[in-house]
């Protein structure tokens, strides 16, 4: 019972750095710029290169994969707010709320 135990997890752990290093990836190749997308519309180039910054998307991308893994494995999903522009409050019925 131990020994498949441990065989399960022996095959898990691969599966587990592929999945990382896939969600890396796709996260990375996704069409636009996540700073501008944080920025806003409105925003100036200073401001998108300040955020990119922030976001440790101006280092290399083993640099920043190792960032991730980092923060992964200490419990930190990365879960940021989008900017306030683009979240309105919803009422209880989700129906997006007319700003005031």
């Amino acid at each position: 019972m131990l020994s498949m135990i441990g065989k399960r997890l022996m095959f898990a752990i691969p599966s587990l750095i592929g999945v990382v290093i896939v969600t890396f990836l796709l996260t990375r190749a996704l069409p636009g710029d996540p700073a501008a997308y944080f920025a806003g519309p409105a925003a100036g180039k200073e401001a998108v290169e300040q955020i990119r910054k922030k976001l440790g998307l101006d280092k290399p991308l083993i640099e920043q994969f190792f960032r991730y893994t980092n923060e992964l494995a200490h419990g930190d999903l990365a879960i940021r707010s989008p900017p306030a522009s683009r979240s309105r409050p919803k009422s209880a019925t989700g129906c997006r709320l007319r700003p005031s």
